[in-house]
């Protein structure tokens, strides 16, 4: 049987994650900088980079010419990745620096991110088959964290988020995510800085849960499904990440 490799299709899944849910209100990680993300976020998990799990296509009972499938656009996705410029940084090559990108660089990295996650959304789903495809966005809810997913615009439609909820979610976000780019300005306490963020994002996802109704709490936890033990490290074989077992820290994206 064929083995779906990730690398590639990891790399690619990064960047468009960042583009739709951590840097929807213009703040980005790099993989080796901010170490919890911004926002309160924390690391998000698309449905394209679930996929790149063995522990997830079993779940999903992904056949070997879906995988073979899913190897192709792995490949077209890691060409993409190294395109030499372009939304992969300000300038040139490789993985993108939104340290030293300019508001107007981070915006269009935004919008070409959200274009080519357009793009591959729509060939996962013509790969995967309907209940394939619901049971890897309950998945994608599950692993996230609330401030993900309540960011997430499919989401936020399906919860009937309000302006004003927007409104406060966004103030969140920005507050949230000011403070923790604070907290990593070179030559600080690193150490320091990651215990203080644990506890900002812990802040913000106890405020994030409390803009939600009854009802809309009530309806994410719904969104989820049936329980998924999700491993992190199945994502990187062999070693390669440094994923914790279990969900991230906060209530139930796609």
């Amino acid at each position: 049987m064929q083995r779906f490799g990730f690398r590639g299709l990891a790399c690619a899944g990064v960047c468009l994650l960042m583009a739709t849910s951590v840097m929807a209100q213009g703040q980005g990680r790099g993989r080796g900088g901010f170490g919890g993300g911004f926002g309160g976020g924390g690391f998000a998990m698309s449905t394209s980079m679930l996929l790149g799990s063995e522990q997830v296509q079993k779940e999903l009972k992904i056949s070997d010419e879906q995988k073979e499938k899913l190897t192709a656009l792995r490949g077209e996705a890691g060409r993409g990745g190294r395109g030499g410029g372009g939304a992969a940084g300000a300038g040139g090559g490789g993985r993108p620096n939104f340290q030293d990108m300019t508001e107007e660089e981070l915006e269009k990295f935004r919008a070409d991110m959200r274009k080519a996650a357009e793009e591959a959304n729509k060939k996962v789903e013509e790969i995967l088959s309907a209940d394939q495809l619901k049971r890897v966005k309950e998945i994608a809810v599950q692993v996230n964290g609330i401030a993900t997913n309540v960011q997430n615009p499919a989401i936020a439609k399906t919860l009937n988020l309000s302006e004003e909820q927007a409104g406060q979610i966004k103030t969140i976000s920005d507050e949230t995510g000011k403070r923790m780019r604070e907290l990593f300005q070179p030559g600080g306490d690193r150490d320091a800085a990651r215990k203080e963020m644990e506890e900002l994002r812990k802040n913000a996802e106890e405020e994030y849960t409390a803009v939600l109704s009854d009802e809309q709490k009530a309806q994410l936890e719904k969104m989820k499904g049936a329980k998924f033990e999700f491993d992190r490290s199945t994502l990187f074989p062999g070693g390669g990440g440094r994923g914790r077992r279990g969900n991230n820290a906060g209530a139930p994206n796609t």
